[in-house]
């Protein structure tokens, strides 16, 4: 009986701890994931504030190779 228990009570630890691996792999997904998003989200920010520097220093960059080419 006493080994039965013990059985018993190793594979409930082995199932409890292959739960929190699982749990703290979701964790980890998810916060990459929010990680991600926020990234992308600043980025768009960036552009949209940012069209007018952008813009200019395209520009500058064309007059730039436009002089070297001439």
């Amino acid at each position: 009986k006493l080994v039965q228990k013990s059985k018993l009570f190793s594979s409930v630890r082995r199932g409890i701890d292959l739960l929190v691996h699982v749990g703290e792999y979701h964790n980890v997904i998810s916060a990459s994931v929010e990680m991600r998003r926020f990234m992308t989200v600043q980025q768009k920010r960036q552009q949209s504030s940012q069209p007018a520097a952008n813009n200019s220093t395209n520009s500058t960059i064309e007059q730039y190779q436009r002089t070297v080419v001439a």
